[in-house]
């Protein structure tokens, strides 16, 4: 008996050691945003994001075909510690562990891509679907759905099948446009019915920029201004005949809405003068209405025009017609802002900047070089598109757009060095969240702004593109074996790659996950 009472006693004691050494680590949560009440919270759908590539893995598994980033990661230094995406978080295998913890947070909406090269592994139109594919992406819809989650899914996010880039050089020839209305054909009328958004394109900005015009994204090609507005009407044009084959085929059974996300970095101007104010102005063009005027107004803005029209392709009549009214809703991803100035001369005319001159920063930095803290960005971005982006509604009164935030996020400084259990305590990520809302509700509240939906990025520590798996933008901690990842080997066999939620996770889910 007194063994027993020592056991039970010893036992006990762990119990409260383990609980103690939680609550050090985890801390006491603050609370929802001042202007992010219950009345506000409550209409918004609050999600989180992932991509294919930066998740899945089993690169080489059930019929999946190369995409340009299987092949651009093999190039020496192209990816940070020689990391590859061909694990990634091993998404595919433990899909289902993956949805029963976003259960357990509360999450209602999950935004997730498709892998074009997984779906179609020959790319063109009339090219077979993979039976493999399609029972992969339905057990996860279906098992999003038995979990009470809905599923926002993207059709683009930068891994274009290789095949495409080798014949055609991908988003540069007008050829990907029937190629790609083919794809997500196949993607509305396989899975259309257990799906109410649609995201066509995430981020043309970076695709055109990146993949096609500075060639710092997989495939790699730097063709400059020429690429990245040839790129960059082709994706629209891309948009628009999925996007209007989905208005008119399949919208009216399956109820549901389609877009694409566009990236805003918010531009501050340096000063108060009218140079510097029309500078902001221009790098809005460039960034947001180099995407969203030939939709709204039919053509590029007059600035970009005037700046880069050597490079930009004309509309034709019917491309018009097939681009108005192909946005049910905007999408719009914000991290921070840069202080914007004029400079006469350039193609551009703007400069932009961290810091102003006098030397201080826009916001303080984070744990990535592009993303600064400036809370208000999120606001003032969702209330330039709701006013400029309005229409006319019964007696000329301005309807505002529907918009929603489809990825906001930040990593923690030194959190890539930072190890369990100290990672779990991203407080710096928590205040980052917590400011941001803040301003964002209040534009809401204000009656400014529509939004529909609001998305952090991302669930889980994945894949990060070129920075491999150095980036930690996750709520949702991933153990990997190494700065490169977990073998497939080890993956397989269950090892490794465990999950566990920081305290960002913890307290989206206190405070909106579960709204």
């Amino acid at each position: 008996m007194k063994y027993r009472c020592c056991t039970a006693c010893l036992l006990l004691l762990l119990a409260l050691i383990a609980a103690a050494a939680a609550g050090s680590v985890h801390g006491a949560l603050p609370g929802a945003p001042p202007k992010c009440t219950a009345a506000v919270r409550k209409g918004i759908d609050w999600g989180a994001g992932s991509n294919s590539f930066g998740i899945e893995g089993a690169t080489r598994t059930g019929g999946r075909a190369a995409s340009v980033w299987d092949v651009f990661q093999l190039r020496p230094g192209a990816i940070a510690d020689g990391a590859t995406g061909d694990v990634a978080t091993d998404f595919y295998r433990r899909f289902r562990q993956d949805v029963a913890l976003m259960k357990q947070l509360g999450l209602k909406h999950f935004r997730l891509s498709l892998s074009w090269p997984r779906l179609l592994p020959g790319a063109r139109k009339g090219s077979a679907v993979n039976p493999d594919a399609v029972r992969f992406y339905g057990a996860v819809l279906d098992e999003l759905k038995a979990a009470g989650i809905q599923p926002m899914v993207a059709l683009y996010n930068w891994d274009l099948p290789q095949s495409l880039h080798e014949s055609y050089k991908g988003f540069l020839s007008p050829n990907s446009i029937e190629d790609f209305t083919y794809y997500a054909d196949t993607a509305f009328r396989l899975f259309g019915g257990r799906v109410k958004h649609w995201l066509t394109f995430i981020e043309p900005y970076v695709v055109c920029n990146m993949q096609y015009g500075n060639g710092q994204y997989a495939p790699g090609v730097d063709y400059g201004d020429e690429g990245r507005y040839k790129c960059g009407h082709n994706v629209l044009l891309a948009h628009a005949s999925a996007a209007k084959l989905y208005q008119q085929r399949y919208k009216a059974s399956q109820g549901g809405q389609i877009s694409f996300t566009t990236l805003v970095t918010w531009p501050e101007p340096v000063s108060g003068s009218a140079e510097d104010s029309r500078a902001a102005q221009n790098m809005l063009d460039s960034e947001v209405g180099w995407l969203l005027d030939p939709i709204y107004f039919g053509d590029y803005p007059a600035s970009l025009k005037a700046a880069k029209g050597q490079y930009l392709p004309a509309f034709t009549a019917q491309q018009r017609q097939l681009l108005n009214g192909s946005l049910d809703f905007i999408a719009a991803n914000c991290f921070t802002a840069k202080y914007v100035s004029a400079k006469p001369g350039s193609s551009t005319g703007f400069r932009q900047s961290k810091s102003s001159s006098s030397g201080q920063l826009i916001g303080p930095a984070s744990g990535v070089p592009w993303i600064n803290v400036v809370p208000g960005t999120q606001a003032k971005m969702l209330r330039y598109i709701s006013r400029r982006y309005s229409l006319k509604g019964p007696g000329g009164t301005a309807v505002r757009p529907a918009v929603l935030i489809s990825s906001s996020g930040v990593q923690v400084p030194g959190e890539e060095k930072m190890k369990l259990p100290a990672v779990l305590q991203d407080d710096f990520r928590v205040n980052f969240y917590r400011e941001y809302l803040d301003s964002v509700c209040e534009a809401v509240a204000s009656g400014d702004v529509n939004l529909i939906g609001w998305y952090a990025w991302s669930l889980f520590d994945g894949f990060e593109w070129t920075d491999g798996f150095r980036r930690k933008f996750g709520l949702v901690h991933v153990q990997y074996a190494s700065p490169q990842g977990t073998s497939a080997a080890v993956a397989a066999a269950g090892g490794g790659l465990q999950r566990t939620p920081k305290n960002s996770a913890r307290w989206l889910s206190q405070h909106f996950f579960r709204a």
